[in-house]
């Protein structure tokens, strides 16, 4: 959190939604305000009292920091004495720490249904009950999803609330190449024969 103090705060993940990753942008209550915070790390609550955590209100953007940068600013803490919440937002522009969205950040090209998605019921919400289906088998472009009827805006909202997550394109197999006639055959076993010692091929 952006306040001048030697210590992090441990929050619970936004109602719903998924726990978001280390980097990423959230708001959160603090005390009687809601400040844009960064997640550094995940993982067991350190505070005496469980029941006494407050939930994030919401990811404004998940992983928008990268690990190694994260790193840097958690190096930087320590050889500064720096308090933690401050300098890690100075890695921010102004627009971002004032809880603005992010306009620079790339809109993923591939969607990936989450286990939270996955927990989710959408029957009472059409778009994502049917970006929900689209997704329950594997990745999809995100510009099929759009095809399909379903707004950027629901997109973003899902991927806040950590129901799909961007990923890479999903692997393809290798499509078979011609088929040799043969001359090309021949040619092919002279040269896999000989391919474990020097030897000129014409």
């Amino acid at each position: 959190m952006p306040v001048p103090l030697h210590r992090l705060f441990d929050y619970l993940p936004p109602e719903g939604a998924a726990l978001p990753p280390p980097g990423s942008r959230v708001l959160a209550p603090f005390r009687r305000h809601r400040l844009v915070g960064i997640v550094v790390e995940t993982g067991p609550s350190t505070v005496d009292d469980p029941a006494t955590l407050r939930r994030l209100h919401a990811t404004l953007d998940r992983a928008l920091i990268d690990p190694s940068l994260l790193e840097l600013l958690r190096w930087a803490t320590r050889y500064y004495a720096a308090a933690p919440g401050e300098l890690v937002a100075m890695a921010l522009p102004g627009g971002l720490r004032r809880g603005s969205g992010s306009t620079a950040a790339p809109k993923p090209e591939w969607l990936e249904l989450t286990d939270a998605g996955r927990a989710q019921d959408f029957d009472r919400a059409p778009r994502r009950s049917t970006a929900a289906a689209m997704l329950q088998h594997g990745p999809e472009r995100r510009t099929r999803l759009l095809e399909a009827g379903i707004s950027p805006a629901v997109l973003l909202e899902m991927l806040k609330r950590g129901w799909v997550d961007a990923c890479d394109a999903p692997a393809r197999a290798p499509e078979p190449g011609p088929e040799l006639n043969s001359d090309q055959r021949r040619a092919l076993a002279a040269i896999l024969a000989r391919r474990h010692r020097f030897g000129t091929i014409l």
